[in-house]
C-alpha cells in the first residue's frame, strides 16, 4: 500500500494497520497522519501511544479495550511492537 493508498483508506479506517519500514521518515509520517484522526481538544481520551520497547504488554491491552470517549473512534498506536513479546 502507498503512502496515499493509506491516507485515502482513513475515510474509512480498518480496525488495524501494521507499517514496516525502516526509514524515520514515513514512520513519522505516518504517526502524524494517524495523529491528526483525533480532534486536538480530544487526544487525551481519544489517542494513546504505546512504546513496546518499554516493559510489559498491560498498557497496550489497556489502551486497546479503552472505547472512544469524545470522537467516535479512539486511536492507539503503538511503537515497536517486534519488542513486545513476553519472554
Amino acid at each position: 500500500m502507498t503512502f496515499q493508498e493509506f491516507k485515502d483508506s482513513l475515510k474509512n479506517p480498518k480496525p488495524v494497520y501494521v507499517l514496516l519500514t525502516d526509514q524515520a521518515y514515513f514512520r513519522n509520517l505516518v504517526f502524524e497522519t494517524c495523529r491528526d484522526q483525533v480532534d486536538e481538544e480530544a487526544r487525551g481520551f481519544d489517542w494513546t501511544v504505546i512504546d513496546m520497547g518499554e516493559p510489559g504488554c498491560e498498557d497496550a491491552l489497556m489502551g486497546l479495550r479503552t472505547l472512544p470517549w469524545i470522537g467516535s473512534k479512539r486511536w492507539v498506536y503503538v511503537r515497536d511492537a517486534q519488542r513486545g513479546k513476553d519472554d
